[in-house]
């Protein structure tokens, strides 16, 4: 594959290789990433950086997934726009957001019954696409239909920098940390070493400067899957501590002073803030739906301009 030797090349003379994941809370996306990143760090040849871009997510919420690989320190921090490679975990998860986005020609790695010619074709996607049926092979393996190990296999076809060996053991420690009895961790592997034999690939390629179009603004759907830059940059803001008992956000705008930023909006993890199209504005936000999934993470409170959460005993 051209493509692969592309970006292996890139990756030889120092450049970092940026992966970009997509899928549902509750998929293992997260797990094979950093099962991923754990394998590729313990040659001592490459370094990486992995890191969620969300906090608690309840299931079933869309959540993404970085990683960076580099033959030294990855000094790079920011989020990944251009991706090298794109991971769909949860085929649904590309039907809400633009998983490709940023993308020219690339690598993607699909969890999906079809083919990658007719994926390509579903979501405009030009480059090296593989695709695997996680969700089945989970469903016989594992007795549930989760993807993750079966995309694990496929990232290990379209970016063989470590062995099969390499890997399995890697997912084998993995599901130890995580205290997995044996035979879970038998079925990983056996899953693992069958998804290698049922991974299709196929070369889609493109006409010259082609780049995945951009979607049409249609509202936002499946967004936000959650900024949350003051959580991922806090030391004292944890997770264990939100939702503290007996307390409940509020949201108050008797003024009317919201000023269409929506950074409440992009920054809430669930998904509750409650919002209207707005002629001047663009956008005007009138509410959260604090009993339903509100965790009190603060992310509104704390991005808010001009204030309009709050934390409150309940009953007050």
């Amino acid at each position: 594959m051209v493509l692969q030797s592309g970006i292996l090349g890139r990756l030889e003379e120092g450049a970092t290789i940026d992966l970009r994941a997509d899928g549902k809370a509750g998929s293992g996306l997260v797990m094979i990433l950093q099962t991923f990143a754990d394998a590729v760090s313990r040659g001592g040849i490459y370094q990486s950086q992995e890191w969620p871009f969300f906090s608690s997510a309840r299931k079933g919420a869309n959540v993404r997934v970085f990683l960076r690989i580099g033959k030294g320190p990855i000094h790079v921090t920011c989020q990944i726009e251009r991706p090298d490679i794109a991971v769909l975990v949860t085929e649904r998860t590309g039907t809400e957001i633009d998983f490709a986005g940023g993308m020219s020609d690339g690598f993607y790695v699909i969890n999906t019954e079809r083919s990658p010619l007719e994926i390509a074709k579903s979501f405009q996607l030009r480059g090296e696409i593989f695709t695997v049926a996680g969700d089945r092979l989970g469903q016989e393996f594992l007795g549930r239909p989760i993807p993750n190990i079966s995309v694990l296999a496929a990232l290990q076809k379209a970016l063989p920098l470590i062995s099969v060996e390499q890997l399995l053991e890697a997912l084998t420690e993995t599901g130890r940390k995580r205290r997995l009895a044996d035979r879970y961790l038998l079925a990983n592997q056996s899953c693992f070493r069958s998804s290698l034999k049922e991974v299709r690939h196929a070369t889609v390629l493109g006409e010259e400067g082609w780049t995945h179009p951009l979607p049409a603004f249609a509202g936002y759907r499946g967004y936000p899957i959650g900024g949350q830059s003051r959580l991922r940059t806090s030391l004292t803001n944890q997770t264990a501590n939100y939702a503290p008992p007996g307390r409940r956000l509020v949201f108050s705008d008797p003024l009317d002073r919201c000023n269409g930023c929506s950074l409440c909006i992009f920054n809430c993890p669930e998904g509750i803030i409650e919002f209207e199209p707005h002629e001047k504005l663009g956008v005007r936000v009138t509410g959260a739906k604090s009993n339903q999934f509100c965790k009190l993470c603060r992310e509104c409170i704390e991005v808010c301009p001009v204030e309009l959460f709050s934390e409150m005993r309940e009953g007050a």
